[in-house]
């Protein structure tokens, strides 16, 4: 072999590391090649374990949603809470100045009314309404009468007194009105 037959060799060498080459992939192609019996597997299992993380996936979303669900029912009613907070000090503070005696009847009752006040509009802001009933149509709907009683004043059927105002929540009736209702004289 002389110089040349060496040369022509390594130029041969690069050629057949490119058919090795070649030929090791068409090999790993054709081993990779699967039947379709076997691709159906394939795609099957993917297919169970996809629906299986979804099924998981959805089953935390329900216990989630159930425990928020659930926390929201707890504490719906904090804001109401909050706004109720100062009327309580209010009424706190009148039942120790109704207590001290230097302070006289009026002083507490203006600070009761202060208290009512902040009561009504603290409701007021959750949406509760009262609605004052005397002087108006008997509406069953609306009242509960405790009696009829007798006047010359007002037309039968007509609220003549109310014990109990009544009460609206977002327009709901929450709670009838307790009124007295006119009927004839006799």
């Amino acid at each position: 072999m002389d110089h040349n037959d060496k040369n022509n060799d390594s130029a041969k060498e690069p050629e057949n590391k490119e058919e090795n080459k070649e030929a090791l992939e068409e090999g790993q192609e054709e081993a990779l090649e699967l039947s379709p019996e076997e691709k159906l597997l394939s795609e099957l299992a993917s297919s169970k374990d996809r629906f299986l993380r979804l099924a998981a996936e959805f089953d935390n979303f329900k216990k989630i949603s159930a425990r928020e669900r659930l926390n929201s029912l707890k504490f719906a009613n904090e804001g109401l809470i909050m706004a109720l907070l100062p009327s309580i000090d209010g009424l706190e503070q009148a039942l120790k100045a109704g207590k001290s005696a230097d302070n006289n009847a009026q002083e507490l009752l203006v600070g009761v009314e202060m208290v009512l006040k902040q009561v009504i509009d603290a409701l007021g802001k959750f949406g509760v309404e009262f609605f004052n009933s005397e002087g108006l149509p008997f509406d069953p709907n609306r009242h509960e009468a405790l009696c009829e009683q007798h006047s010359s004043d007002q037309a039968p059927g007509t609220v003549i007194q109310e014990y109990q105002k009544g009460c609206l929540l977002h327009g709901r009736l929450l709670r009838p009105a307790r009124v007295v209702v006119a009927k004839a004289s006799e």
